[in-house]
C-alpha cells in the first residue's frame, strides 16, 4: 500500500534523481547474482529514495523505518534466497527501471502499477515462490 502511493506522489513532480539512478547502475552490475551485498544496498537505498523523490519529510522518516526493517538479517536473507535464482535480480533490476521511468515521466498511474507489480512479485519471490 505505501510504496505504490509514494511512487505517484513521485511521480507528480516528474524529477530526474541523480542518485536514484546511481542506484539503479549499482543493481544493474550487481544483477549477475556476485555481489549480493551491493544488490541489497542498492535495492533498499532506491526503495527509500522514491520517498525522497516526494519532498516530503514524513514519507522519508516511513521509508527509513522500512529500509531499517530491510537491512535486518532475516529480510537479508529472504532476499538473497529470493534473487539467487538465476535471472531474478535482473528481472528487479528492471522492474526498478520501470518504476524510476515512471516517476521521472511524470505518470502517477503507471509508477503506482509498476510499483504494485514489483512488490507482488518480490512478496511471491520471497515467501512461497522460491521453486519457480
Amino acid at each position: 500500500m505505501f510504496e505504490p502511493a509514494v511512487a505517484a506522489l513521485a511521480a507528480r513532480r516528474g524529477r530526474p534523481d541523480p542518485y536514484a539512478e546511481e542506484l539503479l547502475a549499482r543493481m544493474d552490475r550487481a544483477a549477475d547474482g556476485s555481489a549480493h551485498a551491493d544488490w541489497n544496498d542498492g535495492d533498499r537505498l532506491f526503495h527509500r529514495q522514491i520517498a525522497v523523490m516526494t519532498d516530503n519529510p514524513v514519507l522519508v522518516a516511513l521509508a527509513d523505518h522500512i529500509a531499517a526493517v530491510m537491512d535486518q538479517p532475516l529480510w537479508q536473507r529472504l532476499r538473497d534466497d529470493s534473487i539467487a535464482r538465476p535471472g531474478r535480480a535482473r528481472i528487479h533490476a528492471a522492474e526498478h527501471r520501470m518504476i524510476y521511468e515512471a516517476i521521472v515521466d511524470g505518470d502517477p498511474d503507471a509508477a503506482s502499477f509498476y510499483a504494485t507489480q514489483h512488490l507482488e512479485r518480490v512478496r511471491r519471490y520471497m515467501t512461497h515462490d522460491q521453486e519457480s
